[in-house]
């Protein structure tokens, strides 16, 4: 189990990426992407997280290379469908323009 100070309301960002082994810039990350739901806030808006979390981003890491998101009780929520839309999308877009960069550089005209 993660350690915890007591009176703390949770683990911060920091000891977080600690007890899970990723980098606190990628823990940052999952939480901007939403694929990491905070257990709290504090009223200065700092992420707090729980051992439940600490547990689910464990199992993540060894067993998923797909990731589900990981709500703030510490199991899995269903991702958004139109978010995988979205998604979708922009992988499209992206391969799109590097067949166009590809087809430049082979100096063929669009």
């Amino acid at each position: 189990m993660a350690a915890r100070r007591k009176g703390r309301g949770g683990l911060t960002t920091g000891e977080f990426a600690a007890a899970t082994g990723y980098t606190i810039r990628s823990i940052e990350r999952f939480v901007s992407e939403e694929l990491i739901i905070p257990a709290s806030r504090t009223d200065g808006g700092h992420a707090r997280f729980s051992d439940e979390q600490v547990e689910a981003v464990r199992r993540w890491r060894r067993h998923s290379p797909y990731r589900d998101p990981i709500g703030a009780d510490g199991k899995p929520i269903p991702k958004n469908p139109g978010r995988m839309h979205r998604e979708a999308q922009i992988w499209a877009r992206r391969w799109v323009l590097l067949r166009r960069i590809r087809s430049l550089k082979a100096g063929e005209k669009l």
